[in-house]
């Protein structure tokens, strides 16, 4: 009963896992460059940002009418519209000096509620920019996310691919057969280099170094699938030799000692 509740929450975890990691950032990843759609971040509502930007307009046009100086009502909406801080900052600055009587008088306290207005403003500027970044990189993120996924599926199929190999290849075969094989190998060599041994020039023709190369990959081959059955300093030495055989333009005499 335990080992089936284990083998339950791994099975709901790996497909979960899965879920989260491959199926939902591959739909994104699809949707993104074949349909050019992207799915907008809920950080930020569009309509929140407008509304603070018309409050403080609002603001700065009221309180250029009210303490501008000689300002026409032109001067006083471009001042509202470019949502310049510049005449409050004065005005906040005068009003600082003596903060008893623009308490009493509510200068100081409008200059400070203005600034408020203008900071949450810039702040949900700098939010929408993030959502804009975001939005702008959504693939690589995407592709991002789905790594540990396609990472854990190529180590599966890697570890289902050398048990394969195992179960269907002459790994099951036994030491003898092994070491049989290698031994057939060998003589096959011995044969190539036999009739080279007898010409004038003793040098293997294409032909024959073609065979050469053939014989000696295989036997390379089944030393590195078996290579779990021969200590490490064989394997050096086994390779070492057959290096040895394939050297270009060497004499027969130089190859086989």
């Amino acid at each position: 009963e335990n080992y089936r509740n284990i083998i339950s929450k791994a099975k709901i975890g790996m497909g979960s896992f899965f879920e989260e990691q491959l199926f939902v950032p591959g739909k994104a990843v699809f949707e993104s460059v074949f349909f050019r759609e992207r799915n907008r971040s809920a950080l930020l509502e569009e309509s929140v940002l407008k509304d603070a930007q018309i409050s403080l307009k609002n603001l700065l046009r009221d309180f250029a009418r009210d303490f501008g100086k000689n300002l026409s009502l032109e001067e006083c909406e471009q001042i509202a519209s470019s949502m310049n801080m510049e005449m409050v900052s004065r005005e906040f600055e005068e009003d600082a000096r003596i903060p008893i009587r623009s308490i009493l008088n509510g200068r100081l306290v409008r200059t400070m509620l203005i600034q408020v207005q203008f900071l949450k403003a810039q702040a949900l500027a700098s939010m929408e920019a993030i959502d804009d970044l975001y939005s702008a990189n959504q693939l690589n993120l995407q592709i991002l996310a789905s790594f540990p996924a396609i990472a854990v599926l190529i180590i599966i199929f890697y570890g289902l691919k050398n048990v394969f190999q195992a179960l269907f290849s002459k790994k099951l075969a036994s030491n003898e057969m092994i070491r049989n094989d290698i031994r057939n190998y060998i003589r096959s060599i011995e044969r190539i280099y036999v009739p080279s041994s007898t010409n004038s020039e003793r040098i293997l023709d294409y032909e024959s170094f073609g065979k050469l190369l053939f014989t000696i990959c295989s036997a390379q081959n089944v030393m590195k699938q078996n290579s779990s059955r021969f200590d490490a300093n064989s394997r050096k030495v086994f390779e070492e030799d057959l290096r040895d055989l394939i050297a270009c333009n060497a004499k027969v005499e130089s190859q086989i000692p």
